[in-house]
């Protein structure tokens, strides 16, 4: 970018210069997950019904490129003793309309990679677990746009 100076004086004549600069913006990527637990109090094994909800949002910097966001809970405390029996619905942030749900399959596991299976690409905002999914130790989601999946 070229930055140029004029000095003017009513004593003295003119000078003017110019000098390139170089402008740098840090791209800052900067997720953003919450989680909240209606009716907590729910004990294991009761059957009693209770609702987790996880929201993430991005709080990246303007000048950061965000293709997809993606959030895990495999906490062992939730998943090894109560029952995820749903997901969804989903609410969008702008940009993303379609989720893929993961699902961590293998028990007793530290839900690596290759533990999850994937749904195809859902619209929402109601979502389904991929298929097959029971008995899992954790879930994720991954949000992106119908563009950026069609490369895929």
């Amino acid at each position: 970018m070229a930055n140029t100076a004029t000095l003017r004086a009513d004593n003295g004549t003119s000078s003017s210069d110019r000098a390139d600069v170089r402008v740098e913006i840090p791209r800052e990527v900067d997720p953003v997950v919450t989680k909240s637990w209606t009716d907590g109090s729910a004990v294991a094994g009761s059957g009693e019904a209770s609702e987790i909800v996880v929201r993430l949002r991005n709080a990246s910097s303007s000048t950061a490129q965000v293709s997809q966001l993606a959030v895990e809970d495999s906490s062992a405390e939730v998943f090894e003793r109560f029952d995820v029996t749903g997901v969804g619905p989903v609410a969008f942030p702008a940009g993303a309309d379609r989720v893929t749900v993961l699902a961590c399959t293998t028990v007793l596991s530290a839900c690596d990679r290759g533990d999850y299976v994937a749904s195809p690409p859902q619209a929402g905002p109601g979502v389904a677990l991929p298929a097959g999914a029971c008995d899992l130790p954790g879930v994720g989601d991954r949000l992106g746009g119908a563009a950026q999946r069609r490369g895929r």
